[in-house]
């Protein structure tokens, strides 16, 4: 059974009880046992009845941090931990790799600037009340134990004083370079300081996000206990009509408020699951999208809507925990081929010639099509033991072997990736070729599967006897005019 927040209260009644209660209570500390956390036991509706929440309008974006309120009849996840009236102070880990956001004017163009603490943070009161905060231990990006400094954002009117601990990368990343030693210094430093905070947030550029949400989506999940968010900024922090700060703020609220033990990205006002986004923008602020899959929350114009039906829930309790060692990954040994009109077989026989190549992700026409001419090419890599897995160039939509050229490449021994997005393909694959222990049939289950929210099953077929008939397509094929379509 889900449990809800108590965000209920816009009289001052209501606010003076939470305050004294509150304040009775500060110096009680929540350990990360008693955050708040998605039910285990799914999810219930309340017999049909309505909720609203109501709560005074906070000016700005920080009304972020006035309430919790589901969308639906659905109740808020909790262990019984009721914000309103006890101390939640919880910890954020705010690990700052690099991006657009913490950039500044140069020369040479935007770069990354170390500044970023002491002149994007420390100022502005939407993450520093002035409290003067003691320094907390962290492991680092080096594996070195030392002392970082800590920022604590405005008591919200639940009574939740947010601690940010800030860990800034040194050097920081321009995300275009970022790839799996990028993947490995961040899984590590979630992992080696999982138990001493309550969530995570990562500053990470725009342009290679998606692939680090979806790398260490795969790496730390399904071991993953605390909420981890990445964010960024198509405007650097140091420019006044930045987006960076929204997402921020933002990202902060909703790993320390909810309790979703994956990794996910916010941005645009949006929590979109980490193994689901694409960038779809070069420059605007809503500049990541998740097409085959719901937000997780979005932020409205009296709070943030939590969609349950989109979550992930954790195992069982008693289920048994895998081990939360890090799998070091190595992304050199996979390759993304696009289809395009002109592409032959020779360039694809160059290109599979390297014995470095031991996976591919192909990015293929619609529903999945390429030429049949290059097909041949393909079978001979998956018998050499490359795995090949195949996802649309299409934003929406699934791959599915309803065409012959689709079906020619399962023959192959070319796994289906239905809708998964690009970034996902390849980062899963980077992941399990990184894997010990599995062989290359396991392997190719695994691209088919749906391991960490990465990709929709396909629906069963119907079943009929005697000629042809509609009712032999997949459920997910529709009628149109004239034809069929997915």
């Amino acid at each position: 059974m889900f449990k809800r927040f108590s965000t209920r209260g816009g009289g001052d009644k209501d606010k003076g009880s939470s305050s004294q209660t509150s304040s009775a209570n500060h110096s009680r500390r929540q350990s990360p046992s008693e955050r708040p956390a998605i039910s285990r036991t799914g999810s219930e509706q309340n017999n049909g009845a309505t909720s609203q929440e109501t709560t005074n309008t906070a000016s700005g974006i920080y009304r972020l941090l006035s309430f919790v309120s589901a969308n639906r009849t659905r109740k808020v996840a909790s262990e019984d931990v009721n914000i309103g009236q006890a101390a939640y102070e919880p910890s954020v880990l705010l690990i700052v790799a690099g991006g657009t956001i913490c950039m500044q004017d140069s020369k040479e163009g935007l770069v990354t600037s170390k500044l970023f603490l002491d002149e994007c943070l420390t100022p502005k009161p939407l993450f520093n009340d002035g409290t003067q905060c003691p320094t907390s231990k962290i492991i680092d990006e080096h594996g070195v134990s030392r002392e970082a400094p800590s920022l604590q954002l405005p008591r919200d009117r639940n009574g939740a004083n947010v601690r940010c601990t800030v860990l800034e990368f040194n050097p920081l990343l321009d995300s275009s370079t970022a790839h799996s030693p990028t993947w490995n210094q961040l899984a590590r430093c979630v992992r080696s300081n999982e138990a001493n905070y309550d969530a995570f947030v990562i500053c990470h550029g725009t342009d290679t996000l998606a692939y680090t949400a979806a790398a260490l989506s795969f790496m730390l999940m399904p071991n993953l206990d605390k909420t981890v968010v990445l964010t960024g900024a198509q405007r650097s922090m140091f420019f006044a009509d930045s987006d960076g700060s929204d997402n921020l703020l933002g990202s902060i609220v909703m790993a320390s408020h909810l309790r979703i033990p994956e990794v996910c990205v916010y941005f645009g006002h949006k929590l979109l699951r980490g193994t689901r986004i694409t960038k779809i923008s070069a420059s605007s602020y809503s500049g990541f999208e998740s097409p085959n899959a719901g937000p997780l929350a979005t932020v409205s114009e009296t709070g943030i809507v939590v969609h349950w039906d989109n979550l992930q829930h954790p195992p069982p309790a008693g289920t048994p925990i895998a081990s939360k060692d890090v799998v070091e990954v190595d992304s050199s040994r996979v390759v993304v081929l696009k289809i395009y009109p002109g592409l032959t077989a020779d360039l694809v026989d160059l290109i599979f010639s390297s014995p470095n190549i031991k996976g591919a992700v192909l990015e293929t026409f619609g529903a999945g099509n390429m030429p049949l001419s290059i097909i041949p090419s393909l079978s001979k890599a998956v018998q050499r033991g490359v795995a090949i897995v195949n996802v649309t160039q299409c934003l929406h939509g699934s791959v599915s072997d309803a065409y012959e050229p689709a079906r020619k490449l399962v023959e192959a021994g070319i796994m289906l990736g239905y809708d998964m997005t690009m970034e996902a393909a390849y980062t899963k694959m980077v992941y399990l070729l990184s894997c010990t222990g599995l062989s290359p049939v396991e392997v190719g289950k695994q691209l088919s599967a749906n391991i960490r929210g990465e990709l929709t099953p396909p629906e069963p077929t119907h079943v009929a006897s005697g000629p042809f008939s509609i009712a032999q397509l997949p459920i997910r094929y529709e009628r149109t005019m004239p034809g069929y379509v997915v």
